[in-house]
């Protein structure tokens, strides 16, 4: 058996916002893939620390990040791109929020992908249709698409559950809906 892992984060949703967003592929994904809506995150509640005990499996007390700011970890642990490329599998990642790279060594990452927020106005878009082409063309192991507008350009600048957040929310949804390798 080869099963494929699509890791998904869109940064700054909260469940309520994915219930709301009035987006139906909320919906289907519910009825077809893991989720679950009482998930608790790591404290401090910011991006890097959270995605880095994501990929590592450890608290923010032992990976040492607990601000947007990298630093080397002092007592560094295999993180789960770590490992699933030690075992030969392929690894990707697709971001649009430049410090999310830290949360992997850049060896383990056969294909990443970078593009600025503020500098593209659909980097979301454009990451999940970049990720979805190379779905259809080399079908890896472990892909991890990191979308950073509803946090950014919906939480931060309009608040929270702001009709904004919620079309930014909804927005991630429709992306990941009109590629359906996402689900396959």
């Amino acid at each position: 058996m080869n099963e494929k892992v699509i890791l998904i984060s869109i940064d700054g949703m909260r469940p309520d916002g994915a219930l709301e967003c009035g987006n139906p592929f909320v919906k289907e994904l519910m009825e077809t893939s893991s989720y679950t809506l009482n998930g608790h995150s790591v404290l401090p509640t910011v991006t890097l620390p959270c995605h880095t005990s994501m990929f590592y499996g450890v608290p923010p007390k032992r990976h040492g990040i607990l601000t947007n700011t990298y630093t080397p970890p002092v007592r560094p642990v295999p993180g789960i791109a770590e490992q699933l490329s030690a075992a030969g599998k392929v690894c990707a990642a697709f971001h649009n929020w430049e410090p999310i790279r830290h949360v992997w060594t850049s060896e383990c990452m056969k294909y990443t992908s970078y593009i600025h927020a503020y500098e593209e106005e659909n980097s979301d878009l454009m990451l999940t249709e970049q990720a979805a082409a190379l779905i259809r063309r080399k079908q890896p192991d472990f892909l991890f698409i990191h979308m950073v507008e509803t946090d950014e350009k919906g939480g931060h600048d309009h608040g929270w559950m702001s009709p904004e957040y919620l079309q930014r929310v909804s927005n991630a949804f429709s992306f990941t809906a009109g590629n359906k390798c996402f689900l396959t």
